[in-house]
């Protein structure tokens, strides 16, 4: 008999697959840990307004958390109820930090999603559904640095990615040696940055205090290093086969790949369906 009560997944490369399509194997294996009183929760890098509807309009799924768990919402009250912010001044140290070669950058915060013009010339490697969202939802801004500063803006998370891959290495290591900021990835050409305090292993933390539950009873799959905190916080923590080599050394099991649903392999390995 399973002991599991909450199930915290990520989405991207996880449930999600390219084109932001959820497999009719996955829907099935959520609809059955719900019917079994089974807590899902999501949890993405993606800030709120970009994750599609099937996450956020099930009622019968209360939590969803954003941008890498720096902001959690109750979708059923239709409020926030946890939220981490960077403080504009690192908002300003950071963009300094990556502006020079950065394909893109974007800053997620309470006010909205601000960018630049490189969004709309830069070639974007991979992920074209989240970035034909952001295109449409971000606020354009012709100097993303003063505007940040002029207007205090603080951060729920910024993120950067590169074409040259060398100088995002370098970059993604010196930020982390800073031991300033969270810095992780949601994929090989990024960075992401959130505060300190926040993390999806955090959010997983908050969340199991708030609804008084043990270690042994979370389950938590993801695919990325942004994933590897709550792996970490999980009482079963599993990666993907498509994930990444740092979460795969960290998780206990390895399941199979989003193409064959591997979220709902790892469900089924550990909880009877």
């Amino acid at each position: 008999m399973s002991k599991i009560k909450l199930l915290i997944s990520d989405l991207d490369e996880t449930i999600l697959k390219k084109g932001d399509v959820v497999s009719e194997r996955d829907q099935e294996t959520v609809e059955r840990l719900l019917d079994r009183g089974i807590e899902v929760v999501w949890i993405t890098g993606r800030y709120y307004d970009s994750i599609p509807k099937y996450f956020t309009e099930n009622k019968r799924i209360p939590y969803v958390a954003s941008s890498n768990g720096a902001l959690i919402h109750n979708v059923k009250a239709d409020k926030v109820i946890y939220e981490k912010y960077l403080n504009y001044k690192d908002v300003l140290d950071i963009i300094r930090k990556v502006d020079e070669k950065a394909s893109l950058i974007f800053v997620e915060a309470k006010q909205g999603v601000f960018v630049d013009e490189r969004l709309y010339k830069n070639e974007i490697l991979e992920g074209g559904n989240f970035f034909e969202t952001l295109k449409k939802q971000a606020l354009l801004k012709d100097d993303l640095y003063k505007f940040i500063k002029e207007n205090k803006i603080d951060a729920l998370k910024i993120e950067a990615a590169f074409h040259d891959l060398d100088y995002r290495n370098d970059i993604y290591r010196k930020l982390r040696e800073l031991n300033q900021f969270k810095v992780s990835a949601t994929h090989y050409s990024n960075v992401d940055v959130i505060s300190k305090k926040a993390s999806k292993g955090n959010a997983l933390l908050y969340l199991k205090n708030d609804l008084g539950l043990k270690t042994e009873e979370i389950m938590a799959i993801g695919d990325n290093d942004n994933d590897v905190a709550m792996i970490k916080e999980a009482g079963i923590g599993v990666a993907m086969a498509n994930g990444s080599p740092l979460i795969k050394d960290t998780a206990d099991f390895i399941s199979d790949s989003i193409e064959n649903d591997g979220f709902s392999a790892a469900v089924r390995k550990v909880i009877p369906l």
